[in-house]
């Protein structure tokens, strides 16, 4: 009785430790899953941050590009003005 009561208690803790493996298995799974999802929106998040930032540079330039267009007209008008006056 001694061995069927040892092979018992083998048994169960071999069982045991099949299912705390696969337990911890999941949870490091589970654990990889989060952490890969973070990852995705951090990268997203700063993707959509440049994508901004980006914007934000171009309408600068298109701002002083216009300012600059409508300077030249002014002078382009002020020389035909003054070529005018000449003729």
């Amino acid at each position: 009785m001694r061995l069927e009561c040892r092979l018992e208690m083998t048994y169960y803790y071999m069982r045991m430790t099949s299912l705390k493996r696969r337990t911890v298995a999941a949870r490091r799974r589970h654990r990889d899953r989060a952490g890969a999802k973070i990852r995705k929106t951090a990268e997203k998040l700063l993707l959509n941050h440049l994508k901004a930032k980006r914007l934000e540079e171009l309408a600068a330039e298109i701002k002083k590009q216009k300012e600059g267009s409508k300077e030249k007209e002014k002078e382009r008008k002020l020389w035909t003005c003054r070529c005018s006056q000449l003729i």
